[in-house]
């Protein structure tokens, strides 16, 4: 919790160095359950909500930095899931993570990425957005820090500079969704 807390006050003071005049700060990873961060690790101008994903363009949200982000389902990657352990989500013919999934219901610009080396590597039909890897996944069980807050600080700093040249992420029409589990039988 403390790394997790300290990127996210450090991408927070990236964004508005950058020039975001407002940065809300969702903390509802773990279905639904934000305990995740505490609003005095933020810094001023940042505020922590617990608002559901699917409310965020009824608040006007804008833009979206995603921070401690991991590698979906199925992937040998640290703690590696999509909602739920073992969990695979497909979207017409591709496989998705949560970053597709938070992202296309807030239906806004998703303008960077900060997270696990893994994840990078399967971001699909995301592939071009921005990525900051901080996290070096050995197995799906054991990871190591890669970079500095700093680095953190200066990446989501230069998301917001260029977030007016980034369109509003693609949502799929209508398509199917399919979920699959590698023991489904059980």
């Amino acid at each position: 919790r403390p790394r997790y807390e300290a990127e996210v006050a450090a991408a927070c003071e990236g964004l508005l160095a950058g020039g975001a005049t407002e940065v809300v700060v969702l903390d509802n990873h773990g279905s639904g359950n934000p305990a995740n961060l505490t609003a005095d690790a933020l810094p001023r101008g940042a505020r922590l909500e617990s608002w559901n994903l699917w409310d965020v363009p009824q608040h006007g949200v804008d833009t979206m930095l995603q921070v401690g982000y991991h590698a979906r389902g199925g992937v040998d990657g640290f703690l590696s899931h999509t909602y739920a352990f073992e969990l695979r989500l497909r979207c017409g013919d591709e496989l998705i993570s949560e970053s597709h999934g938070r992202a296309w219901a807030a239906r806004t610009r998703l303008i960077g990425i900060v997270g696990n080396d893994a994840h990078e590597r399967t971001l699909g039909s995301l592939s071009g957005t921005p990525f900051l890897a901080v996290q070096r996944s050995n197995g799906h069980a054991a990871s190591e820090p890669l970079e500095k807050l700093d680095a953190v600080r200066e990446f989501a700093r230069a998301c917001a500079e260029d977030a007016a040249d980034v369109r509003p992420v693609d949502v799929p029409g209508e398509t199917r969704l399919a979920a699959s589990l590698p023991d489904g039988a059980a």
